[in-house]
């Protein structure tokens, strides 16, 4: 991960800021009544979206960050502003620039948000809710024996770990 860099402003503008989360149901139309929902995840992805006012030096600071730092697809820390924690963000796209006056530039920028620990308590609590009613063999920490990611399995089913994703085979 990369530090949002410091000589950007740090904490974004109260107007532009907002949250939202990725549509998690899979709706399947039925003849009769009503659709059919699932979840496709267990843990909404969040989106927030951000307003910053910079100066043309900042805002080249942000470009040289964003196409050659993390290549507009790294994951980027920041502090979250309503929980004070150091978050994992990554660009959902390049960033908006709109240009207010003199030296000041308004910049937009929407986020997906990537906690490590969150996913470390989903994939935790996707296995505890999974094994919890079957008879499973579950290998503490992780990796199985051979070190090849398993962590619970019984005759149906294996669960695997790749990275902060937890497969279900």
């Amino acid at each position: 991960m990369t530090a949002w860099p410091g000589s950007l402003p740090q904490t974004p503008l109260v107007q532009g800021y907002v949250q939202s989360y990725k549509d998690t149901a899979i709706r399947s139309t039925m003849d009769q009544g009503p659709d059919k929902l699932r979840r496709r995840v267990t843990k909404p992805l969040r989106l927030v979206q951000m307003q910053f006012m910079m100066t043309l030096a900042q805002v080249q600071t942000l470009r040289t960050f964003y196409n050659t730092t993390i290549q507009g697809i790294g994951l980027v820390d920041m502090t979250d502003s309503l929980t004070g924690v150091t978050t994992n963000y990554r660009f959902v796209g390049p960033p908006s620039f709109n240009f207010v006056e003199a030296n000041n530039w308004a910049v937009g920028i929407t986020f997906e948000v990537y906690s490590e620990n969150d996913a470390a308590v989903s994939v935790a609590a996707t296995i505890a809710a999974v094994t919890a009613s079957a008879d499973v063999t579950v290998t503490p920490g992780g990796g199985g024996p051979a070190g090849d990611g398993l962590l619970a399995e019984n005759g149906d089913f294996l669960i695997t770990e790749s990275g902060n994703y937890i497969i279900l085979e």
